[in-house]
Parts: structure tokens; sequence; C-alpha cells
């Protein structure tokens, strides 16, 4: 006879996407506003939830005292997309689905609706967004996209063919 666990889900789980880094080992000032976003909702929670975070937002979070239950690392390539941070989420809480009542994308205002599709592509059907629409653009990042909304909207354009292959887009 199989044992089913029978807590009830509270949990949520909030997964963060960065917005640009610095060489390889430092978060961009925008990366760093979404830390501090998603460490000022954890602070306030009174449930629990899981925090999943690229490493550019993870190294922020942790400096902040926050805690990081799973960090999604660079890749050898050196590019992480939404969809390989959706993606390792969905891994690292296969395992604990059961105990997840809500996964939350936490990101950049123009890059959160991507990142919730990302999600639910990933198996999280219910997936809503956290962003805060003080978050901005800096130039400090090493990806031009990231830099200015008319950078992002243009490469965003440009990555349509991609995202449709890789099924971010719907």
């Amino acid at each position: 006879m199989q044992h089913r666990d029978t807590r009830r889900c509270s949990l949520k789980a909030i997964v963060a996407f960065s917005f640009g880094r610095i060489g390889k080992t430092q978060p961009s000032l925008s990366s760093r506003e979404i830390a501090r976003m998603v460490a000022s909702y954890v602070r306030g929670d009174q449930e629990g939830c899981y925090v999943i975070a690229q490493w550019e937002v993870a190294i922020e979070l942790r400096s902040l005292g926050a805690q990081v239950h799973y960090t999604v690392p660079l890749k050898e390539r050196g590019y992480l997309s939404s969809r390989d941070v959706a993606d390792a989420a969905a891994g690292f809480l296969s395992a604990r689905r059961h105990l997840v009542s809500q996964v939350y994308a936490a990101a950049h205002p123009d890059h959160v609706e991507r990142c919730i599709r990302c999600l639910r592509n990933a198996r999280f059907p219910g997936a809503k967004g956290m962003t805060d629409p003080s978050i901005g653009y800096h130039f400090d990042a090493d990806e031009w996209w990231v830099r200015s909304r008319s950078s992002f909207t243009f490469r965003e354009r440009l990555a349509i063919p991609a995202y449709l292959w890789r099924r971010e887009l719907f």
C-alpha cells in the first residue's frame, strides 16, 4: 500500500527571472530590483513559500538575507532563456507539487508575461505574475536588450521565431 501525503497545499512558489547581469558573477541593477521585490514579499508572507531564482537574482536575495531553495545556475553556453528557468523550476518543484498552491513569475514588468507563459508551458497552468512598475532598465547590464525599453521591444520582435519554436509564446 502506498502512503499518500495529505498535507494541505498552502505553500507558494516564486520563480524569480533575472533581467540582465554584469559579467559572469554579478546581477544587473534590474535583477537586484527584482530580488528586492521578492525579498519584501517573502518577509511579509505568513504561509510560506519556495523561492527558485535565476543565479543573478539568487545572489542578491542571499545578500538580503532571504532563503533561496533552488538556484538556476549559469549554463556553459553563458545564457539562460526564460524557458530554461521555468523548466528548472518545474524540475525542482516536481517532488513538491502537492505542497504548492500557487506559482508566481517574479520578473521585470515588460518580461513578466513571457515568464508566465513559460511557467504555464512547464505544467503550471495557473501561474501568475509578480512585478513592480518601478523596476527599470539600466545601462550596467551586459545584454544590450535589457538596457532600454526600445532595445527590449526590438529584440523581442527579432526573437519571435525562436520563441515560437521553443513554445514561449503560447
